[in-house]
This record gives structure tokens, sequence and C-alpha cells, in this order.
């Protein structure tokens, strides 16, 4: 598109899309840019911004729009409240396994170790069971599923930040527009 550039009265840089916009008696410069935003007045020049500035201006507009949507995506899954409920039942859970004569770090661990190695919540659960609760206690039953549960919620969290991570590193070292495209793509676990 081409723009006509001048400063007004009070020197304010203003782009009109037509020659006739522009106020008589004024003068004025044209520029063809994809935006009126792509001209700007420095040190008393109006000019064009440069590939330097454009690419900035992107990737900082790119990674606001990452940061939203990734906060969206989680929140989407996995909302405010249930996370504080979730820190509420861990809390509540190691009390009661403790209560029970069971260390819950050493419950902790193994949930992790199942979650991390990509055991299915039913695996990870029957493992629980049989280290923890073989005489299926139904109260610790519900405190291990609790654990795990919030667990696996939270291991979600952290893959989507490691993919948000990975694509700000992806936004923030491009040398060229456009900058690469990107899908945030972590699935919820899957849990009854």
């Amino acid at each position: 598109m081409i723009v006509y550039a001048y400063l007004n009265s009070n020197s304010t840089l203003c782009c009109a899309l037509t020659e006739s916009a522009v106020p008589p008696g004024v003068s004025y410069t044209s520029f063809t840019v994809n935006s009126p935003d792509d001209v700007v007045y420095v040190s008393g020049t109006i000019r064009t911004k440069t590939q330097e500035e454009l690419l900035a201006e992107a990737k900082q507009k790119a990674l606001q729009q990452l940061s939203q949507s990734t906060m969206y995506y989680i929140y989407q899954y996995y909302p405010d409240w249930k996370q504080r409920a979730d820190m509420i039942d861990v809390t509540n859970a190691e009390a009661y396994l403790t209560y029970e004569g069971l260390n819950p770090t050493q419950v902790k661990q193994l949930a992790t170790q199942q979650i991390l190695s990509g055991a299915s919540y039913t695996q990870a659960l029957f493992t629980l069971s049989q280290t923890f609760n073989s005489n299926t206690n139904s109260t610790i039953g519900y405190w291990l599923e609790q654990l795990l549960k919030a667990g696996y919620r939270q291991n979600f969290v952290y893959q989507v930040k490691e993919q948000y991570y990975s694509i700000s590193q992806q936004l923030s070292s491009a040398t060229a527009l456009p900058l690469p495209s990107y899908t945030i793509s972590v699935p919820f676990p899957s849990m009854p």
C-alpha cells in the first residue's frame, strides 16, 4: 500500500491513505509499506522502519501471543480452581498416608517414576496400589488416586511449559520474517 506521511501542526506523524487526504499546503513523503504503522518519525526524519525494527516488533508480538495462548491452553484443560484443589488434595493425601505409616515421599517418587516413564494412569495406579496398599484399604486407595491424578495433571503443565520454552526460543532466534508458525499440542492425560 502507498501511504502519504506528514507532520501535523503538533509535529505528530500522520499517514494518509490517499494523497487528497493530506491537508493542503503540508509537505509529505509517500512510502510503499505493508501498514501505516511501518512509517516512523525519528530524529527529525520521516522514514520506514528497518527490517531489524520490523523483526523485533514481530518477535515481541509473537512472544506475547505465545504466552497468552499457552496460558489459555493450560487453563482450558486444567483450570486454576482445579490446580488449587489438587494442591489441597496432595497435602491431605500426604497427611493421611503419614498417619497410616506410609512414607509420602516414597509414594510420590514412585508415582513420578510411573508418570515420567509414560505408564498409563491405570498401570501406574496398579503399581502404586501393589506397592503401598496391598491390604486394599479403600481410603489409602483414594488418596493414592488423588496423588496420581494431581501428578499427571502437573506433568501436563510441565510438558506444555517445555513446549512453550522451545517455541519461544525458535521465535527469539528468528533472523527474518515471517516468523515460524507454532501449535501447542501436548495432549491432556487420559484419566477416569
